[in-house]
């Protein structure tokens, strides 16, 4: 008889438990044995007096031919800006190249949905199961667009959505995924040891890659009053958890083209509380003879501290390794507080994943006023205000910048 009342008591603790799961008729949702990692870039162009300026929608990094795009193969035509070959204006904020990773241990299902407050989601792979339809693009009867242009002053809100499933960690090999159209750039964020994830079409591929453009504010601005003083201040309430100044100049060559000086400064910025601001003076900055091991291991460091698995942080940094820090310029680099991250990229996930770690790097390019005074004399020697520096990455944004100089005369 004792063991059965122990038998009986142990049944209704049982039932207890399991009633007390129960909302209305259902068990309570518990977290799916996975996890899921991101990073990405919000890349922006300031002016010497802080204020981000328009027209940043260009290409930097060129994508694989099997990469949907909004307007379909417009990496192609003279005037593509992020997938759409049609105009844009007023962008002032780049979402490049977020990547989102699963580990998981079976494998599964999952429904994937990215939100995009103030821009859009221009480019993915692989194919997106849905997400937002743009203006209706129209022509003449010559070809000339007419109708369908964006102004992301005037707000807008994209999304996407993926159906895909998690395949098991055996799954993958390099074959599954090889193309043979895919560029370093593409290859990179392939180093880590996610799981392959396959959509209904047949693709796979080791992450879910998006991009796109817009127009919001960051929390953070960017001030250069002279040349040799930077004035930074994180407006928002979160704190930043780490800045890297940078500065790299033209490099130098031997007259058979090798390059005679390859050097560049920085200074790693442990963080920046939200509301707070400081001011960095560019003779402090560090040069050491080979720049390149501690800039890696400073952001390195950075990054995995946000959350990243080291393959992670790698890979980011060797997917913008020649964009970040080989190219001529100043800039600052800011790890996003995640709260930001979520209020921009609101992001849904279905089974909900064990934990979701994302990290985000902003990516302020900066003008001095020197080199403002050199834009300013080209523009004004330029046969054609709207040729300005076209071709270069940036060209729409410098001419932005001239426009409002002129302006204030």
């Amino acid at each position: 008889m004792s063991s059965r009342r122990h038998l009986a008591k142990a049944l209704a603790i049982t039932l207890a438990v399991i009633g007390g799961l129960m909302v209305t008729g259902r068990l309570l949702a518990q977290p799916a044995d996975y996890v899921v990692h991101e990073w990405g870039t919000f890349t922006s162009v300031s002016g010497s007096d802080g204020v981000r300026l328009p027209g940043v929608q260009h290409e930097e990094e060129t994508l694989p031919s099997f990469v949907r795009e909004m307007d379909g193969l417009c990496r192609y035509m003279e005037d593509c800006g992020k997938g759409y070959g049609r105009p844009l204006h007023n962008v002032t904020v780049k979402l490049e190249t977020p990547v989102l990773y699963f580990y998981s241990d079976t494998a599964r299902h999952a429904s994937v949905s990215v939100g995009f407050k103030g821009g859009s989601i221009s480019q993915w792979y692989p194919q997106r199961s849905g997400g937002e339809t743009p203006p209706e693009l129209k022509r003449d009867d010559n070809g000339n667009i007419v109708s369908g242009g964006i102004d992301f002053a005037q707000g807008y809100h994209g999304a996407i959505r993926w159906d895909v499933d998690v395949l098991p960690p055996g799954a993958y090999s390099p074959a599954t995924v090889l193309d043979g159209d895919e560029t370093p750039a593409w290859i990179y964020p392939r180093l880590t040891d996610s799981n392959l994830v396959t959509t209904g079409d047949g693709r796979h591929e080791k992450y879910l890659f998006y991009r796109g453009v817009g127009n919001f504010d960051l929390p953070m601005t960017f001030q250069m009053p002279d040349d040799g003083t930077l004035r930074i201040r994180n407006t928002g309430t979160d704190r930043v958890p780490f800045l890297l100044v940078y500065d790299r100049p033209e490099p130098r060559y031997h007259d058979d083209g090798t390059i005679a000086t390859d050097e560049a400064r920085f200074l790693a910025i442990p963080g920046l509380d939200g509301g707070a601001d400081i001011e960095v003076h560019m003779q402090d900055l560090e040069r050491p003879a080979n720049w390149q091991l501690p800039v890696f291991a400073s952001l390195q460091g950075a990054l995995e501290s946000a959350g990243l698995y080291q393959k992670e942080a790698d890979a980011m940094i060797q997917t913008w390794w020649r964009s970040y820090f080989k190219t001529p310029g100043r800039r600052v680099f800011w790890v996003v507080p995640r709260s930001f991250t979520d209020q921009t990229l609101p992001l849904s996930l279905e089974p909900t994943p064990k934990s979701v770690v994302r990290v985000m790097v902003g990516r302020a390019e900066l003008l001095t006023p020197s080199f403002e005074r050199q834009l300013l004399e080209e523009y004004r020697d330029a046969e054609s205000k709207s040729d300005f520096r076209s071709g270069y990455r940036f060209g729409p944004a410098y001419l932005a910048r001239m426009e409002a100089l002129e302006a204030a005369k």
